[in-house]
């Protein structure tokens, strides 16, 4: 192998060629609910000696729901009782309560996601939107594992929180005038946007006296303040993002970074054994050092924390080559060969990816060859490599199946 690397490094110009990223690829599949292969061999390896797992994510992709929800189990019988996600911290809650009046999580979701879809012709939670997404949401909470969101309340989820709000709250006829008066006024705001998608939703909620009455009328005994002020905050971040985008993933960041910590720290106290988590999350937010957005996320929390109590980091980064569309029967990224800059910049490591099958790549291995023979690599492979372990190539893979049900 060695020596296969270097005729090609003599033949090489001036940047890594997929030839030479290749012998750093390992395969895998699922079968039969099993990881099998070499890349599935290296993976559970490197898992085994880790305390966190990070999943840098696309979003609302089936197969990386697959991966998830395979690896939830795999897990479980590794002790990993911890798994963190991109939302809410309230609202997920909230929203697991809810499921549980129901027979199955898929049944659940479907019920919540199609209710809130009918006023809102969005789905109310993100990346639970799909059948897929139910499935390891269902292994997680079958196996165990305690969840926690550490993300801003969604955008869309806000007539849940408020009906939640007033269904715990002492329901008498003020509070009810007052929750109806909120609900049209946030859907009413949802309507002006969509006629023009340049208006302030969020400005708007945080000014309004019919929200403000609202608030000051909830009175349960269920964390309501909190979770107003959850609220509030989220607003005011996403607000921050129409006039600041900068200013709006500082506030998100150091959010998401306290609320994991904050849950780190009360966890790690009740026991002795330091626990073992999955976190999933967006691929800007678990990638470690400065992201490209110029902050610290908690992919560095997460690292720091690792090396602070001698523990490993297992970090893991999504890439497709292959997509399922209407509009090929393969959707291919690379069919834009020559017409974009994203892919060049990254096509030695997307040519890796196969239809039919999961590739792993070893960014460790691969950063160590490059760094020995001095080759030239694009800033966005050379960060990629910097700032995670593996990359996970998924076979053709399509967006989620809707949970909701249809008229």
């Amino acid at each position: 192998m060695l020596f296969l690397i270097s005729c090609q490094i003599a033949e090489a110009q001036d940047t890594i060629s997929a030839s030479l990223v290749t012998p750093f690829c390992y395969r895998f599949g699922i079968e039969k609910d099993k990881f099998v292969g070499d890349g599935a061999d290296k993976l559970l390896a490197s898992i085994r000696k880790s305390q966190f797992v990070l999943l840098g994510e696309t979003h609302n992709d089936a197969k990386i729901a697959e991966f998830t929800d395979l690896l939830l189990d795999t897990l479980s019988e590794m002790n990993f009782r911890h798994f963190l996600t991109e939302h809410g911290r309230y609202g997920l809650q909230l929203l697991l309560e809810e499921i549980k009046k129901d027979p199955t999580v898929s049944k659940g979701l479907c019920r919540i996601n199609t209710k809130e879809y009918s006023r809102l012709n969005k789905f109310p939670f993100p990346f639970l939107s799909g059948i897929e997404d139910a499935s390891f949401m269902s292994t997680a909470i079958d196996k165990g594992y305690q969840l926690f969101g550490i993300d801003q309340e969604f955008y869309y989820s806000y007539p849940f929180l408020f009906e939640t709000l007033y269904e715990k709250s002492n329901k008498t006829e003020w509070v009810k005038n007052s929750y109806q008066q909120a609900i049209y006024f946030i859907l009413s705001q949802y309507k002006l946007e969509s006629a023009n998608k340049d208006y302030s939703v969020c400005k708007s909620l945080l000014e309004s006296e019919v929200i403000k009455q609202f608030f000051s009328n909830v009175n349960s005994g269920f964390a309501s303040n909190e979770l107003i002020n959850d609220i509030i905050l989220s607003w005011e971040i996403y607000e921050a993002n129409r006039v600041n985008r900068r200013e709006s993933f500082l506030k998100r960041g150091d959010l998401m970074k306290n609320r994991f910590l904050d849950y780190y720290i009360n966890e790690t106290t009740k026991d002795s054994v330091l626990a073992k988590y999955v976190i999933k999350l967006g691929a800007q937010h678990t990638m470690r050092g400065v992201t490209p957005l110029g902050i610290e996320d908690v992919g560095e929390l997460v690292h720091q924390l690792a090396i602070e109590h001698h523990k490993t980091d297992l970090n893991i980064y999504f890439l497709f080559r292959y997509y399922l569309d209407e509009e090929e029967e393969l959707g291919f990224f690379d069919n834009s060969e020559g017409n974009s800059k994203w892919l060049t910049e990254r096509k030695p490591l997307m040519l890796q990816g196969l239809p039919d099958e999961w590739v792993l790549i070893d960014l460790q291995a691969l950063g160590e060859m490059i760094d020995a023979t001095n080759i030239f690599v694009y800033e966005p492979i050379a960060e990629i490599i910097k700032r995670h372990d593996y990359v996970i190539m998924p076979p053709a893979s399509d967006n989620v199946s809707e949970n909701r049900k249809k008229e």
